[in-house]
């Protein structure tokens, strides 16, 4: 795996996912044989064996580990900083996507020339409310800039790595729906976007390392206006 010259960097943030972390690189680098990649694993404060377990795969993925919690939008950072690949497929961890769609995501943006690819969440198992914020979210994106999306902040993206790296230069501004943001300036910056149908297999009953429920209604409320004043920076 330590070859120069890839072709597609895969960029996963692991926190506490010593059950599926190791499962999930190597169903990963089975499906992806044909095409020359890299896995980049940003291993972000675990309290549990994930540590452990990925530097028994050192030489398969290229880690970066921290004592301290970076928080997910450090670690993304980080994560992109390393990359030198034409192409990034960041994922969401917890075998919460089927990785065989990073290949129809690679051969749509390397022919199409697109500079993101992003997931549209459906057929989804997880609450019904988180569901409901989603689309929530997204309504309110579309009534507020004149767009239409369906899923700002599906953590399953693969963007073109230099214009995503351009991007990212002067940092986020949100504290919280980083995914959908960086989203967000793609469209603000009038970048090639396509949203494909992607199955989500997050079970209701798994536990969110994201936001408390009672906070999301607020958050969102917050960081659409925060988008409003991006938008403007931008344009």
């Amino acid at each position: 795996m330590q070859k120069k010259n890839y072709k597609l960097d895969v960029l996963l943030l692991a926190h506490n996912e010593e059950k599926t972390i190791v499962k999930e690189i190597l169903n990963i680098i089975k499906i992806l044989k044909k095409i020359k990649f890299r896995i980049i694993v940003v291993e972000d404060g675990s309290k549990d064996k994930t540590l452990k377990k990925l530097k028994s795969l050192k030489k398969k993925i290229t880690l970066i580990s921290s004592k301290k919690r970076l928080g997910y939008t450090t670690a993304l950072l980080k994560g992109v900083d390393a990359a030198n690949s034409k192409f990034i497929m960041h994922s969401d961890t917890g075998n919460k996507f089927d990785y065989r769609e990073i290949i129809n995501f690679y051969n749509i943006i390397s022919k199409k020339k697109f500079d993101l690819i992003a997931g549209n969440r459906i057929k989804r198992f997880d609450s019904i409310f988180r569901q409901i914020l989603t689309k929530g979210l997204a309504f309110y994106c579309n009534i507020f800039f004149n767009i239409n999306y369906k899923d700002y902040d599906c953590g399953f993206k693969m963007y073109k790595t230099n214009v995503l790296k351009e991007i990212l230069k002067d940092g986020l501004k949100s504290k919280n729906l980083v995914s959908s943001e960086i989203f967000l300036r793609f469209i603000f910056r009038k970048k090639k976007i396509k949203q494909f149908n992607v199955k989500y297999y997050a079970s209701k009953n798994r536990i969110s390392r994201g936001l408390p429920l009672v906070k999301i209604f607020k958050v969102i409320f917050e960081t659409i206006l925060n988008y409003r004043k991006i938008k403007k920076e931008i344009i």
